[in-house]
């Protein structure tokens, strides 16, 4: 799939998405060991609804990215 343009249909979801990276980037540089999984979660979901995938491929993708962490 090719990265989706900004339009002003998604506008919201990619906005949200770089101000989560944002907070992510900059707790990491205050504090390297700290915990960011709940932005991270909160990415990914906005990711899955900005590619309008059904909660197959979401459960496709989580199996998956669980096997690599594993």
């Amino acid at each position: 799939m090719a990265v989706p343009k900004v339009t002003e249909k998604n506008k919201v979801i990619t906005n949200k998405i770089a101000e989560l990276v944002e907070i992510i980037t900059e707790q990491k540089l205050t504090d390297s060991g700290s915990d960011t999984s709940e932005h991270e979660i909160a990415i990914d979901k906005l990711v899955y609804e900005l590619y309008g995938l059904t909660d197959d491929e979401i459960a496709v993708i989580s199996k998956s990215d669980r096997l690599m962490t594993d």
